[in-house]
């Protein structure tokens, strides 16, 4: 196997959790998301613990995300 990931519920805050391997409980993480809103819109909240810094994204923005995150340790970055 090449690069696993474990993504959970429950992360810091309720949200969603990346975790860089694979795992059965959720008691560690590598980033987390949380929903978040504005007068104008819901986004996901990432923490950007892997990216060095907080920031809003849309669905799909959160899921290329964590898609990188995975493929990342697939291109040996």
């Amino acid at each position: 196997m090449i690069s696993r990931c474990t993504v959970f519920i429950g992360g810091l805050g309720g949200g969603i959790a990346y975790f860089a391997g694979e795992s059965s409980t959720s008691d560690t993480l590598n980033d987390s998301m949380s929903v978040g809103n504005d007068e104008h819109e819901l986004y996901l909240k990432c923490l950007g613990m892997q990216r060095g810094g907080a920031s809003n994204l849309t669905q799909e923005g959160a899921a290329e995300y964590y898609w990188s995150l995975l493929i990342e340790r697939v291109q040996g970055r």
